[in-house]
């Protein structure tokens, strides 16, 4: 036991060097726990690398280089092996729907030809009316005196109605002042197809 109580003052010695070393080498370093024996005093150095100025043309291209096969694979990854026209497969398959669009189609033919012969029945009955070839110079003057008395805003819708022919006989029957005063309330394109020669 005697020699176990020997050995304390130079345990109690041995912590009290170590605690005073540690701590004078914990004031000249860094951080001696992690190994960093860097000296206080000293700064690191960071040596910044120069950026070279940039031009967008070699941007453009770097990003062309880098991203464009990624882009193109992405893009390719995602379009359809099999393009599938949805309309001819679902829709055409469809017998019933054809049928009536068949009708559907028929009909507006049918339709388009009643329109044509309409509108030459109705050209053939205006050519060979009496009322717009024949009209009796007393009714042309007569027609001149009544627009002459309405507004000019009434009287040039009223002479909008008559063929061009008619409408230009009328408005020479009429004086020229009010002739002038009805041609002013009509458009100029409506004015340039009545009086042409």
């Amino acid at each position: 036991m005697k020699n176990s109580l020997s050995n304390i003052p130079a345990y109690i010695g041995a912590f009290i060097v170590v605690t005073i070393v540690i701590i004078y080498l914990n004031g000249i370093y860094r951080n001696i726990f992690t190994f960093d024996f860097t000296p206080i005093g000293v700064k690191t150095v960071v040596k910044v690398p120069q950026v070279k100025k940039i031009s967008k043309d070699s941007i453009k291209a770097y990003l062309l280089r880098k991203l464009k096969p990624e882009v193109t694979s992405a893009v390719e990854k995602m379009r359809p092996k099999v393009i599938v026209d949805t309309v001819k497969k679902v829709v055409l398959q469809d017998s019933a729907l054809i049928d009536s669009l068949a009708q559907i189609r028929k009909q507006l033919e049918t339709l388009q030809k009643y329109i044509v012969a309409m509108s030459k029945k109705e050209k053939k009955a205006r050519a060979s009316s009496p009322a717009s070839n024949k009209i009796d110079n007393n009714e042309i003057a007569l027609t001149a005196q009544l627009l002459g008395s309405m507004s000019p805003n009434k009287a040039a819708q009223v002479l909008l109605t008559y063929p061009d022919a008619v409408a230009k006989k009328i408005l020479a029957k009429m004086s020229k002042r009010k002739a002038a005063v009805v041609l002013n309330a009509l458009k100029p394109q409506q004015v340039a197809r009545i009086m042409r020669f």
